[in-house]
């Protein structure tokens, strides 16, 4: 060894340790809080999704039960009644539509249109047309039976806009 480097102090010391690296594993409480949370935020998105799919298949079950009822010769009027109160008993209280019947009904119907198209218009068949042999039917009442459908099948999109169907 050299004599001056033996009585130079500098020379004894060691390299410097470096701590062992910070792991993965275990992870900090935050991480488990933030799993948490993106478990349940997927969870409730695919639960949203499926939801929606069932209504969109279920609306389109309904639309197609319309159209075989509005094919027959006449259109079967008092089946599209029962279908618009099958539609509204989804998202209305039972009690408050299985009463209403004849010009409470209609009404009712045009609160959820935001029209009168049912108590003065072409809804009125809804009354008149199972009772008639040769009901007059325009496409002008297929469409607003198949609007009001889709207003009942979806109450809280319907609200939000402010639009009128006829």
């Amino acid at each position: 060894m050299n004599p001056s480097a033996a009585n130079n102090p500098l020379s004894q010391l060691r390299d410097i340790h470096l701590p062992a690296p910070v792991s993965w594993w275990p992870l900090a409480p935050g991480w488990y809080i933030l799993i948490v949370l993106a478990l349940l935020l997927g969870t409730w998105l695919l639960w949203r999704i499926h939801k929606r799919k069932q209504q969109q298949r279920f609306q389109h079950a309904i639309l197609a039960e319309f159209d075989r009822y509005w094919q027959q010769q006449p259109p079967a009027f008092a089946q599209i009644n029962i279908l618009l109160k099958r539609a509204a008993f989804i998202h209305h209280p039972r009690a408050m539509i299985a009463g209403l019947s004849s010009e409470a009904w209609l009404n009712w119907l045009d609160e959820q249109t935001r029209t009168q198209a049912y108590s003065q218009g072409e809804g009125r068949i809804l009354l008149t047309g199972p009772y008639q042999r040769q009901a007059i039917c325009h496409h002008d009442t297929a469409l607003l039976f198949k609007q009001t459908l889709v207003i009942l099948l979806n109450p809280s999109q319907n609200h939000q806009k402010e639009k009128k169907i006829c």
